[in-house]
C-alpha cells in the first residue's frame, strides 16, 4: 500500500470517529440545553454526523483516488466542524 493510500484511510478513519464524537457530545449537550436552545441542536446533532460519516466512508473508500485539492477541502470542512463542536462544549458548559 502506498503513503496515499494509508493517509487517505486514516483521514475516512478520523472523519467516521469524529461523526460518534460529534453524535455523543451533541446528544449530551442536548439533554442540557434549554428549551430555546433545542431545536437548534437536534438540527446539529442529526445533520452533522450524517455529513461526517458519508464524508469519512467516501474518503475511506475511494480517497487516494481523489485530488489533493479535495483532501485538503475535506480538511478544512473538518477543520470547521471541530470548531463548532468545541464553541457548544465551551458555550454551553455552563448548564
Amino acid at each position: 500500500m502506498s503513503n496515499l493510500r494509508v493517509l487517505s484511510a486514516l483521514s475516512g478513519v478520523l472523519y467516521i470517529l469524529l461523526a460518534v464524537f460529534f453524535l455523543v457530545s451533541a446528544v449530551l449537550l442536548l439533554v442540557r440545553a434549554d428549551a430555546s436552545m433545542r431545536w437548534l441542536l437536534l438540527v446539529q446533532a442529526i445533520f452533522v454526523p450524517v455529513v461526517l460519516m458519508f464524508v469519512g466512508n467516501l474518503v475511506l473508500s475511494v480517497g487516494w483516488k481523489f485530488d489533493p485539492l479535495l483532501h485538503l477541502a475535506f480538511f478544512l470542512m473538518n477543520l470547521l466542524i471541530i470548531f463548532l463542536g468545541v464553541k457548544d462544549i465551551l458555550i454551553n458548559r455552563s448548564l
